[in-house]
């Protein structure tokens, strides 16, 4: 009776721990994934952003899927993806973040993340979407990381974002199209195919 005891005792520890064992991650950008926008002053040509000017904004999400959902982009479409870190980061200076290191579900494996930045004091993406005539916004794109290993002792050091942001570019901030533009641009798109077909 006690050795079963203590095989439950183990088996409910090993579950606790293991529900415990949550990987991190390391949300920064370098120097070639800067956060711009376009300064009109100068023919729009993209500058790197500074907080203190442009009130500029970013956000990240994740998601522990084996395929990546579908981007988040001008659609504002967050089905599938997690909010992560602190929402709506200040941008420091000079296109620049360094959120830190942040928790993850997942311990040691892959998940994809998506970065999303906007200008405006505006404290979530919610919030600026629904301001978006007056508001400009960029997208990293979808990018995969590996999260660290916390159940090695010392636990594993966060995984950096920096070089996978690099790979994907610059992040450009500027105006997005409403959804009805977008909607009326499509349903514009289909007439002419189905016009071309017909001919």
């Amino acid at each position: 009776m006690k050795i079963k005891s203590l095989i439950v005792g183990f088996a409910v520890l090993g579950l606790a721990v293991s529900s415990f064992a949550q990987g991190q991650i390391n949300i920064l950008n370098g120097t070639s994934s800067l956060i711009q926008v376009k300064d009109t002053t100068t023919g729009g040509v993209a500058v790197n952003a500074p907080s203190s000017v442009y009130g500029t904004r970013i956000q990240f999400y994740y998601s522990t899927a084996g395929t990546a959902p579908a981007a988040i982009g001008a659609a504002f479409d967050t089905t599938g993806w997690t909010a992560i870190g602190n929402l709506g980061s200040a941008i420091a200076s000079n296109g620049r973040f360094s959120i830190g290191a942040t928790t993850t579900s997942v311990n040691n494996a892959a998940i994809w993340l998506e970065a999303v930045a906007w200008t405006g004091s505006y404290a979530t993406l919610a919030t600026a979407a629904q301001n978006s005539a007056t508001t400009d916004f960029g997208f990293s794109g979808v990018f995969s990381v590996v999260t660290s290993d916390s159940t090695t002792s010392p636990a594993g050091t966060p995984t950096k974002t920096d070089a996978a942001l690099n790979l994907l570019g610059n992040i450009v901030l500027q105006p997005v199209p409403e959804p009805t533009t977008i909607a009326l641009a499509g349903l514009g798109a289909a007439s002419l195919l189905l016009f071309r077909r017909r001919k």
